[in-house]
């Protein structure tokens, strides 16, 4: 699995990639600081997936992913964030967010499993899209 974490906390990064590679040492995880850079990475690389904090320098998590919808990228996203705010919540959902997280002190083994989820569905949704002639 390829993720695109988009965190401007140094401290989280480390904890999610060490939670991340704990469960599944053949993740690979790209940091991205903020949703500039994030963008940038979408544009010219390939993800299975994006978490996506909500608090960002530059712009808000929410901004990022309508950005993402806008380049015409179809790629899960989760948001996270240390806010339980209803509205932000329903926006992220609304933007086309996969799913919203807090983050709690153990929050990272929730997040795994999401993101493992996320992209089994989006595999899934993808097979089914491209048909059988697609699969080999």
């Amino acid at each position: 699995m390829r993720i695109l974490l988009v965190e401007d906390d140094c401290d989280l990064v480390f904890l999610t990639r060490e939670a991340f590679e704990d469960i599944n040492p053949d993740v690979q995880i790209t940091e991205a600081s903020d949703g500039a850079s994030a963008l940038e990475m979408l544009a010219h690389d390939r993800f299975d997936i994006v978490i996506l904090d909500y608090t960002l320098p530059g712009m808000n998590g929410v901004e990022v992913l309508q950005k993402i919808k806008e380049m015409g990228i179809s790629i899960p996203v989760i948001m996270v964030s240390g806010q339980k705010n209803e509205e932000i919540i329903r926006a992220a959902m609304n933007a086309g967010a996969q799913d919203y997280i807090f983050k709690t002190p153990s929050y990272h083994g929730q997040l795994f499993s999401s993101a493992a989820r996320a992209v089994e569905e989006n595999t899934n949704q993808r097979v089914l899209k491209e048909g059988p002639e697609k699969r080999i």
